[in-house]
This record gives structure tokens, sequence and C-alpha cells, in this order.
């Protein structure tokens, strides 16, 4: 079962298959779904083209996050939170649709500079404005200082779509230093 879970997420670009959910939901427990995620995350932003990080998210991803990631979120954490928030930026054309699916587990990270620095450099604020403020407000607390390149994806959020610059949500912090 290892080597198959192991497969699925160290080439994820070469193959769809995803383990049967009742072979894999025996490991549910085992702490490998998050070492599995952190694996995942980290060859969903490897070197692919776009569309192959879309395929990855329809074809890896969303099958195992709907038929083997455990439904409780009592392990949800600040690091799976920014693990999946990975992934979402990594779905590229599918980001809409990774965001939604993953949006109940994320929850603000200690550390988010690097996460809004893949946000910034995918372009994904321009492309979908409103998903990436519902990122942004997910995984960024409210803190003294923001992540660096936050003013650039608020910035390209705002002239993509000029009403989100009114959005009832909290805001999300920009202190540009």
């Amino acid at each position: 079962m290892g080597r198959v879970l192991g497969r699925l997420f160290l080439f994820p670009l070469r193959s769809p298959q995803v383990p049967h959910p009742e072979e894999a939901r025996d490991h549910e427990g085992d702490g490998r779904g998050r070492e599995l995620l952190r694996h995942q995350a980290d060859a969903a932003r490897g070197e692919g083209a776009a569309d192959q990080r879309e395929d990855y998210w329809k074809n890896r991803a969303q099958p195992f996050w709907q038929q083997i990631w455990p439904k409780s979120r009592d392990q949800a954490t600040p690091r799976i939170a920014e693990s999946l928030t990975r992934m979402v930026i990594a779905a590229r054309g599918e980001f809409p649709a990774a965001l939604a699916a993953v949006q109940d587990w994320l929850q603000p990270i200690e550390h988010p500079d690097y996460v809004v620095h893949l946000l910034h450099e995918s372009g994904l604020c321009s492309r979908y404005p409103a998903d990436a403020l519902s990122l942004l407000n997910a995984v960024i607390n409210d803190q003294q200082w923001g992540p660096r390149e936050l003013g650039q994806c608020l910035d390209q959020i705002v002239q993509a779509a000029p009403n989100l610059a009114q959005d009832a949500r909290p805001a999300v912090p920009c202190h540009r230093g």
C-alpha cells in the first residue's frame, strides 16, 4: 500500500491512476496523509506545463481529496493549510475548483511569505481575482507586517476586479515597508 501511495505523489505527472479508496483509507490515521500532502504539493509546484498541472489536480489531487483524505477537520493545522495553499496555487487553471474543494481546511499560516510569492508569480490574482482574495483572506492573519508581495497581489486583484476593493470581508493586512 505504501508504495502505491508513494507513487501517487512522487510521480504526479506520469500516470493518472489513484489507489482504490478502500485500500488507501487503511492508512488515514497513521500520519501518512500529512506527509503525502507535502510530497504532493512539492511535486505539483515543480516543473511542468500548465495543462499537466491542471491534469494533476483533476486526476490525482482531487480524487485523493474526495475519496481518501479524512473528512474530520480534527487534524487541520496551519502546516496542512500551507501545503493545501501551495497545492491550490499549483493547480493553475483549476485554481477555483481546487480552492473550493479545500476551503474549509484553510486557516492562517504562520509564515505566509512563500505562498504569497507563489500566488503573485502564478498570475492567478489577475486571472481569478475573487478566488485569490478569498485564498489570501483564509491564510493571512492580521499581522503588523504582511508578506512582502502581498501589496502586489492586492494591486493585481483590484486591477482585474475593481469591485473587490469594496469587499465587505475583513481586509487582508497590507503594511508596506
